[in-house]
């Protein structure tokens, strides 16, 4: 819901004022700001990094000078200049938005709310969009800690190289007089492509899944077999290549 009124073309301007709301009311600022503004909010803090309980005043539309404003505002500050009248965000510098700094003030407490021209149901809207910033700071902790854990896992050439040092090394080349062409070590760059020896592969990189706890597609595990191939037997794995190549452009 935006504002009930329409607003001047005068910047937003958030007043911070070091005094509970009893002070502004004795003073009969909140009467000035319904009279001199289109939209005004007045929100009582609870001490914090003030260190004493503070407004947080927002003013759009201001009807009469700023000079006007400023003597209105020392009439709660007892002679004492212990306020602060600004248009742009202290963080980027930033002109003021309406709704963000009625968030801000409001901070999801309705019962911070002591006076304003905006309708109850504006306040709830605004209430319900605060996030406190230690929420904030939770959901930065896990994504850091997501990033964190995502960076930490180990890559499929990685992974392709454990396979190689469990799964796949105890596959030793016997030669040809032992029927060994059926059997390779691809621990040292020895590769004979048959079916027995994809099953070979196959087989590895499954065991090698089930251990670490992984689930593989099939076209995972495809990719996988390409990975090691080219870790393993660089050679026969270019000469793979260059035949898929020299096919699609035949």
């Amino acid at each position: 819901m935006d504002s009930p009124s329409q607003p001047t073309n005068q910047p937003v301007l958030q007043i911070i004022l070091d005094h509970p709301f009893s002070t502004l009311e004795k003073a009969g600022f909140p009467a000035w700001l319904k009279a001199n503004s289109h939209n005004y909010l007045v929100g009582e803090h609870p001490p914090a990094r003030r260190k004493l309980t503070h407004c947080h005043i927002l003013l759009e539309g201001l009807k009469v000078t700023r000079e006007s404003l400023r003597k209105a505002i020392l009439k709660c500050c007892d002679g004492k200049k212990q306020y602060a009248v600004m248009t742009h965000t202290q963080e980027g510098h930033l002109p003021y938005d309406q709704k963000l700094l009625a968030k801000y003030i409001i901070k999801s407490d309705l019962t911070y709310v002591k006076s304003t021209s905006f309708d109850d149901a504006y306040l709830a809207i605004r209430a319900s969009e605060w996030v406190k910033p230690e929420s904030q700071q939770g959901v930065l902790n896990a994504e850091l800690t997501t990033a964190k854990t995502k960076k930490s896992q180990p890559t499929i050439y990685q992974r392709c190289q454990d396979i190689l040092d469990n799964e796949l090394s105890h596959l030793v080349n016997r030669g040809h007089e032992e029927g060994g062409i059926d059997v390779f070590n691809i621990k040292k760059g020895m590769f004979y492509e048959t079916a027995q020896n994809r099953s070979e592969i196959v087989k590895g990189i499954i065991t090698y899944a089930n251990r670490v706890g992984i689930g593989l597609h099939s076209i995972q595990v495809m990719n996988y077999y390409d990975v090691l191939l080219c870790n393993a037997c660089p050679e026969y794995y270019k000469t793979l290549c260059v035949d898929l190549i020299n096919r699609r452009h035949r």
